[in-house]
């Protein structure tokens, strides 16, 4: 009877909408009529539609994505770049990593520092592009960001990356975008789903994902997702252990009510897998050769990194009635991490194979709490239509730290021939710090859309306080911002949706001048122009942009005193971005990108030896990206079950450090790193397609750097070059039910 009620009261809904609707925005040749007779009746028109789901979607369905407004609206209607990566996709291409996921988005670096498990660090449009877990920000901005929380790939139902400036929406932010990940949630359906992993360098790895409703009506749903893995890695000796538990439980009260609690559990144990390894014999010839990538340059007897960290949150969403919706997104996060290692500090005198090296240790602490509440409401002024997002969000990040190195505490190494065992001791502690930062934000966006025109506009105030204490000298400093966004784009019958947009940014600088005075912040602009085509009921996306982003207020050496910094430095970076995701049948699905950037430090003082960086390119930004990767499925037949992909990333050179340069036995070298080409393929076979007693039963085997190609991630300096990732192949067995 209950349920009898609510349709009813859902069909006059409808009906009320459909004919306001009508009344509001007229269609040619009928709204007339109707204005002269107003008693005019809808004949009932039943529409059913079925359409073959595409056996690897690599197109985020529209208005799955709040990334780029807070609102759900199309990415069509976001006048920005918004990159997605599905699950479907991650799947395909054997995603064991976060930072792989992006391997495929023109405009991004990942995994610059090669096998280092302690960071996730993605750069966007040439800079360090700040993690989201769910709209709320994961970074605490502080030292090394070892307490930011690592995210498993596992636990992730997408991956999205806005390009661009975003603190308009989010608050302080670096200007080339930011990177939300989106969790697993609890589903109306039933997931069941059993893996067992093995493959490269000894792994062992089971993992499990449940969902579905607990009871008859879908009111009360549950989520459980875990992994337990145990491995080894690139590098000799050095274990990559990993324990990952993310429960989650949706309770709907009623049609308009709705409170989602989710909560995971991480704790890392593994080896140094940071190598950063001499120039000498990796980029530059060694008459030894080159020295092997799996090379430990520690100690594996006293290496080790340990990382526990916890989160709990909330998503409550409250519809007032058919205008109003309100929002509260809330969570907290803590991390302890405690790592120490022997790292390599330089060849010893007269030698080209003896590496002095010195211990390092850091403890961290760390937590974050993060809240974000919206008012949105959607509604009609005449013949535009308004969706309005008011914001209020709050942020607090707390990080303590004792960070210690020491030179000639571990023997040297022979690089060419290790031989380990000798020992090690702990460093003195040289830096304490704690520091407190907290942000507090009000933000409006209305999205208008009149006809086939959407204007985005947004602005934000922010208030930052930043509370800092290092070895017994504290400091305090506030900072505040106004940002803002504006967007226009044209949405053709076709599909074509070309727009234009300016947004701004800004982030906090630590530090003072040589009179004392507080850094500003660092400010961001970005022009950006691009056309984006989804034909209607297709699954592609075509997105081509082309921007021009400036970041001002960068530090540079003070011309009076070079010892000390001022603000007048800017850098600038513009480019092009394409990229094609697309299911052309129900077999093959694709993705493609290029990207091409400029990146350029436009404005700097000369240093103490009256050189500059002037013209010199931005760190980790090729000038030229591109890659494709492809799936087909096989056509039923002897066949039937088998899906093969295969993919080719290229990645031009970039350079390491701000000047393009370091020192090399006592003289000034390029930091120039060389472009690389690398080819990855899967082959997927799902059993119950031959055999329907193995229904849910499927296999994958998937590789990375298939030709298991040598070369350098990046350069930070003489000793600080880093090895890519070389040949990965993993078997994953899976079982739905």
């Amino acid at each position: 009877m209950l349920q009898g009620k609510k349709l009813a009261k859902n069909k006059k809904a409808m009906l009320y909408a459909l004919v306001s609707s009508t009344l509001l925005f007229p269609m040619p040749g009928s709204s007339y009529a109707a204005e002269e007779n107003p008693q005019f009746s809808l004949d009932t028109v039943v529409v059913t539609a079925a359409r073959a789901k595409a056996k690897h979607d690599y197109v985020a369905a529209a208005g799955t994505s709040r990334t780029g407004s807070k609102t759900g609206a199309p990415l069509t209607e976001t006048p920005q770049i918004v990159n997605v990566v599905t699950r479907q996709e991650m799947d395909d291409q054997g995603v064991y990593d976060l930072q792989q996921a992006l391997r495929y988005t023109g405009g991004v670096a990942s995994e610059v520092y090669g096998t280092d498990t302690r960071v996730q660090a993605m750069y966007v449009r040439g800079f360090r592009a700040p993690n989201y877990l769910d709209g709320l920000n994961l970074y605490n901005g502080f030292a090394q960001g070892y307490t930011t929380p690592l995210i498993e790939a596992y636990g992730i139902e997408r991956a999205e990356v806005l390009k661009g400036p975003a603190s308009v929406l989010y608050g302080q932010n670096v200007p080339g975008g930011l990177f939300n990940m989106i969790s697993k949630k609890p589903t109306t359906e039933s997931i069941r789903e059993i893996q067992l992993q093995t493959g490269s360098f000894d792994r062992l790895q089971g993992a499990f994902d449940f969902s579905g409703p607990v009871d008859a009506d879908k009111t009360r749903l549950f989520r459980l997702t875990g992994l337990v893995r145990d491995s080894s890695t690139q590098t000799d000796f050095t274990d990559n252990k990993r324990t990952f538990l993310a429960p989650g439980f949706t309770w709907r009260f009623d049609d308009d009510t709705s409170l989602t609690v989710l909560a995971q559990y991480l704790k890392d144990s593994a080896g140094a897998t940071y190598q950063a390894m001499p120039m000498y014999g990796t980029l530059m010839p060694n008459p030894h050769g080159s020295i092997p990538r799996n090379r430990l340059l520690g100690e594996s007897g006293y290496d080790s990194i340990e990382r526990e960290q916890f989160s709990l949150g909330y998503e409550l969403e409250h519809k007032l009635d058919d205008t109003w919706t309100l929002r509260q997104n809330l969570r907290y996060n803590k991390v302890d991490f405690d790592g120490r290692m022997v790292y390599a500090t330089g060849f010893v005198p007269g030698s080209d194979r003896l590496l002095n090296r010195a211990t390092w240790q850091m403890r961290e602490q760390g937590d974050i709490f993060a809240i974000d509440n919206q008012a949105q409401a959607i509604f009609n002024t005449g013949r535009v239509r308004h969706t309005l997002l008011l914001g209020a969000d709050y942020r607090r990040a707390w990080y303590d730290a004792k960070f210690g190195y020491a030179a000639g505490t571990a023997s040297a190494l022979d690089v060419y021939a290790p031989v380990y065992g000798q020992g090690a001791a702990d460093p003195p502690t040289v830096i304490s710090t704690t520091q407190i930062r907290e942000q507090f934000g009000l933000y409006l966006q209305d999205q208008l859309k009149a006809g086939r025109w959407v204007l985005t506009l947004g602005g934000r105030q922010d208030w930052v306080d930043t509370d800092a204490v290092t070895n017994t000298s504290p400091a305090r400093r506030k900072d505040d911002a106004f940002s803002k966004r504006i967007g226009l784009t044209y949405l053709n019958d076709n599909g074509l949706a070309p727009y234009v947009s300016y947004s701004t940014s800004f982030e906090p600088t630590s530090g003072a001048d040589r009179l004392g005075n507080a850094f500003v912040p660092t400010t961001g602009q970005q022009y950006e122009v691009g056309v984006k085509y989804q034909p209607q009921g297709s699954k592609s996306m075509v997105t081509l942009s082309g921007f021009n982003l400036k970041q001002q207020n960068v530090l540079t050496p003070d011309t009076v005193q070079t010892s000390f910094s001022v603000q007048e430095g800017e850098a600038r970076v513009r480019g092009v971005e394409l990229e094609v995701k697309t299911s052309l049948s129900n077999n093959l699905s694709l993705t493609a990108s290029y990207a091409y950037m400029e990146s350029e430090v436009t404005k700097a003082n000369p240093n103490a030896a009256g050189t500059s960086n002037i013209g010199k390119r931005l760190p980790f930004v090729p000038q030229n990206q591109a890659s494709l990767w492809a799936n087909y499925t096989l056509p039923a037949g002897r066949l039937d079950g088998l899906s093969v992909g295969a993919g080719i990333r290229y990645i031009g050179p970039s350079y390491g450090t701000a000047s393009n340069t370091t020192a090399y036995q006592g003289q000034t070298v390029s930091s120039r790193v060389p472009g690389y080409t690398l080819v990855d393929a899967g082959v997927q076979y799902d059993f119950g397609k031959k055999n329907p007693r193995l229904a849910g039963v499927s296999m994958a085997i998937n590789v990375s750097n298939l030709f298991d190609k040598q070369y350098v991630a990046s350069c930070l300096g003489e000793y600080n070059t880093f090895y890519g990732n070389g040949r990965t192949v993993l078997a994953t067995l899976k079982y739905q039910w």
